[in-house]
């Protein structure tokens, strides 16, 4: 089946649930299957066509990408904000967290036929996850005055959800703070 964007694809990123496009204007576009709300669009429903990711619009989206169960993105000021199932560490989670999370149950009522199957049940339901329906900005990077006005930067080179956690990976000129010449003081 042929797909039409309204504007060209800079990056397109792909899992076996869904896909993300980034298009020109920094635009985010996302298809495929929603059940972990990975599509960005506020709900859990089955949708078949492309949908504009409207709550980033109002930033330039400069890089994304996706696994089955969530999308992750950076602005070109240096915003990560992700959306979708996030799986967390055991006894980590709570539905007070404050950010409009919702904590999921794995499915507890399968037939378990074999032990690498209970075994399995029994880490999902260690692990919590929470469903982010609403996407929500996970770390800013920034760069102060006097950092800039020395020539030193961060920026974003490009992100990656993983299966607990998501890897950043950065630009910089920054020196590390033991080989800073501020006027810090020495521990």
């Amino acid at each position: 089946k042929k797909v039409q964007l309204p504007h060209k694809v800079t990056q397109a990123c792909f899992s076996s649930t869904h896909s993300v496009f980034l298009v020109e204007g920094g635009y985010v576009y996302t298809m495929g299957r929603n059940a972990e709300g990975q599509r960005g669009i506020r709900h859990c429903n089955s949708v078949e066509h492309p949908t504009l990711v409207d709550s980033v619009k109002s930033r330039y989206i400069v890089k994304a990408n996706c696994s089955d169960q969530c999308t992750i993105v950076a602005s070109e000021d240096n915003i990560i904000t992700v959306w979708g199932t996030r799986n967390g560490l055991p006894g980590i989670g709570s539905t007070n967290c404050g950010l409009g999370l919702q904590i999921c149950t794995p499915n507890t009522e399968l037939e378990l036929g074999n032990n690498t199957a209970a075994f399995t049940n029994f880490l999902a339901s260690v692990y919590k996850s929470e469903l982010i329906l609403e996407p929500v900005d996970i770390l800013a990077l920034f760069s102060s005055k006097e950092q800039c006005d020395r020539g030193y930067y961060v920026q974003v080179h490009d992100v990656y959800p993983l299966a607990h956690s998501v890897l950043v990976l950065v630009d910089t000129t920054t020196p590390l703070i033991s080989s800073y010449e501020g006027d810090y003081p020495h521990v």
